[in-house]
């Protein structure tokens, strides 16, 4: 049974038993070798990759868990979440090293230097919890193949929020 995940800012995605499909494009073959690589490398937390199904979908292990929507609950932004957020970027950018990028084709231009390869889009409603705590992110490998950039960004807080932009300035 298919069932149409909701979600994240791609849109697309089914679930179907253990695992989520979404239609084919040209830079699947590159986010699949780049989920194995990372898993190799320890990222238990990324879907396994598993190629295509019968109708040429792009296919990966689905992670359970709670995926946050709009309006995302004030949990998310918890000085837990931020740190689990913060060691799991890490080890993202940290696992990425030394993938082979030659013939890698990606959803949008490649930027140089290209140093690690970044999510681009590592938020609450693309990251998957147990018990309110980050399990897993299933964005990565469904729609956000990216090319290598350089990793600068920070999450952005909201306002009250542990580590937010007042918080920042009183210490």
């Amino acid at each position: 049974m298919e069932e149409m995940m909701t979600g994240g800012n791609m849109g697309g995605a089914i679930r179907v038993g253990d695992t989520v499909r979404r239609a084919a494009a040209e830079w699947n073959p590159t986010v699949q070798r780049l989920l194995g690589h990372l898993r190799d490398r320890g990222l238990t937390w990324v879907p396994h990759p598993l190629g295509t199904d019968e109708y040429g979908r792009d296919t990966v292990s689905y992670l359970p868990g709670v995926v946050p929507q709009y309006p995302l609950p004030a949990w998310v932004w918890s000085r837990e979440v931020l740190i689990d957020a913060g060691a799991h970027l890490a080890h993202l950018h940290q696992a990425s090293l030394g993938f082979d990028v030659s013939g890698a084709v990606w959803q949008s231009a490649v930027r140089q230097p290209a140093e690690v390869i970044c999510h681009n889009d590592f938020a609450p409603y693309n990251m998957v919890f147990t018990d309110g705590r980050l399990s897993g992110c299933h964005r990565l490998g469904h729609g956000l193949a990216r090319p290598p950039v350089v990793g600068r960004g920070v999450p952005r807080l909201p306002a009250g929020a542990v580590g937010g932009p007042e918080q920042r300035r009183r210490h």
